[in-house]
């Protein structure tokens, strides 16, 4: 039986001394309709990560736990300079364990969850979702338009 490329949503690198940045861009083009991606434990992923990750257009659900080269910071607060992660579709975040984020500044339309633990120098956390604006009719309490539900913080120094 021959699977297609678009077969694969999901994508969990575990434990990984071998697995780098420009692996990780090969995937792009043979998993182009990647829904979930879950970095844990691959020591050789830096923050080249955050230009890799607005690639993979349909993403919603990002995993990074204990990647020490991950270094999400700048030299002025949420300035020009800051790293910025654009990923519409992205409702899900979770970060464990990557001790070199400082900062973290999101534009994503269908953010739903932000979950941050033992990431002990994060300062600041910036995160910007548009709600769909539905001119249909003036009652835009559409079910249908998803609201941020959820902020977990746990062993952050803000």
């Amino acid at each position: 039986m021959k699977s297609s490329k678009a077969d694969f949503q999901n994508l969990a690198i575990l434990n990984s001394e071998f697995f780098t940045n420009s692996t990780l861009k090969k995937f792009n083009s043979k998993l182009p309709h990647l829904k979930e991606l879950s970095l844990l434990n691959c020591p050789k992923i830096t923050t080249e990560l955050l230009t890799i990750l607005p690639s993979f257009t349909f993403l919603e659900k990002i995993k990074l736990e204990g990647l020490p080269l991950l270094d999400f910071t700048s030299s002025f607060f949420f300035s020009e300079k800051s790293i910025v992660l654009t990923l519409p579709k992205l409702k899900t975040v979770f970060l464990k364990n990557c001790q070199g984020i400082s900062e973290l500044n999101l534009h994503c339309q269908a953010l739903e969850s932000l979950q941050i633990q033992d990431c002990l120098k994060v300062l600041f956390i910036l995160f910007l979702f548009y709600l769909n604006n539905n001119n249909d009719n003036d009652n835009n309490n559409n079910n249908n338009n998803k609201r941020f539900q959820k902020l977990t913080l746990i062993n952050v120094h803000l």
